[in-house]
């Protein structure tokens, strides 16, 4: 289901401004559009904002992450995990969709309250933000966790709610 991204902020760092005259919401929303896809499990972000996001990542993490797409495995400390940033997008109609890093991180396990197992030492996780598609963005299922969302097909409208 296509929706319209207003403003994405990567650790409360809006990321949405423009680069080469070109506006980032706008490929972020171009081509196919932005699209919740329940059946894809991972997010896919537009290339062309790829650079501002792994700055933004990097500020608000004090250089712990850049989220480059060169960089998708890596090890962290519990307390590293801890400072990676929630990512927001925020749609038309002024809805929000945040993904915390147990949602887009992949690698780590969760208690019986879904939340995540502390650990000791280092672990590998796994980053399931991709910065690659050439125009518009899929908005997976890790985007929806925490969230219920009904297609309403024949209204031609969603429903999103915690």
């Amino acid at each position: 289901y296509s929706v319209e991204v207003t403003q994405l902020l990567v650790g409360g760092i809006e990321v949405t401004s423009s680069q080469n005259n070109v506006p980032l919401l706008q490929s972020i929303n171009a081509g196919k559009g932005c699209i919740l896809d329940s059946g894809t499990t991972d997010t896919y972000l537009p290339v062309r904002i790829a650079k501002q996001v792994a700055k933004a990542a990097a500020a608000a993490t004090d250089g712990l992450t850049d989220f480059s797409n060169q960089a998708r495995q890596r090890s962290y400390s519990f307390a590293e995990f801890q400072r990676l940033p929630q990512l927001t997008f925020v749609l038309a109609n002024n809805v929000t969709l945040t993904m915390e890093p147990r949602h887009y991180m992949e690698g780590m396990t969760l208690d019986g309250g879904g939340q995540v197992d502390q650990w000791e030492g280092k672990k590998i996780l796994t980053n399931r933000v991709y910065l690659e598609e050439s125009d518009g963005a899929v908005l997976g299922a890790n985007a929806m966790i925490g969230v219920d969302i009904l297609f309403d097909i024949q209204g031609h409208q969603v429903g999103i709610a915690k």
